[in-house]
Formats: structure tokens, sequence, C-alpha cells
């Protein structure tokens, strides 16, 4: 004989205080991931840190190639040269982390955004 099991449906929460933190959460501080961990979402938390910590070591490291330009003596006098890849480097990873956040925005102003639970996070 076979069991049927029963399917976890996700309900809409109706705690509407959690939506609206959450989303003022994301807005402000979603590059942090403050909304996912309001939400204890940690699967999530963890690679979106990661993900903001590599993006400072590309500012920084940008900033340091840039400060130690390379000097060049030419007829005209003294030129100074900036590698523009590590600048490359670091606006990629912005945008590309931005866009992650961005789409957490959307889908939590969507109210598909799920909480720990399998629940919808939605306004009522």
């Amino acid at each position: 004989m076979v069991q049927k099991v029963a399917k976890h449906t996700p309900i809409k929460n109706k705690d509407s205080g959690q939506y609206i933190t959450a989303v003022l959460l994301c807005f402000f501080l979603g590059g942090w991931s403050a909304h996912n961990i309001f939400l204890k979402k940690w699967s999530f938390v963890i690679p979106q840190l990661i993900c903001k910590l590599i993006t400072i070591a590309f500012l920084i490291m940008a900033i340091i190639f840039t400060c130690n330009g390379h000097r060049i003596i030419t007829d005209q006098g003294e030129l100074y040269e900036f590698p523009t890849w590590p600048w490359i480097l670091w606006g990629i990873s912005f945008i590309a982390f931005h866009i992650w956040v961005l789409v957490d925005f959307i889908i939590l102003c969507c109210g598909k955004f799920k909480d720990t639970n399998g629940n919808y996070v939605c306004y009522q």
C-alpha cells in the first residue's frame, strides 16, 4: 500500500510588520544581507557576505594599484599610467552582486520571498 505524503504548501505570512521590515532592510542594507539575517535564511547570508567581502577586496586592490601607478618619463615630461583592470574587476563584481540584491528586493516586493519555514513574506 502506497502512502500519500502531504506536500508542504507555502502559506502567506500574516505579519505585515515582518514584511515591511524585510523590505526596508533589503532596500537600505541589502548589500550586507540584512533582510536574509532578519528572516533567518542562513543559506543565503553566508554567500552574500562572501560576495560583499570579495567586492570590497577588489575595491581596495583597485585603490592600491591606482595609488601606485607606473611613472613613465617622456619628452613632454612625466606621465603616470594607471592600470584599469582592477577597476574593471571591481565594477563587474559590484554590478553582479547588486543585481543579486535587486532581484531579492523585487521578489520581496512582489510577495514571492519565502522565510525559513517556506512561508511567503507578504503584505496583508
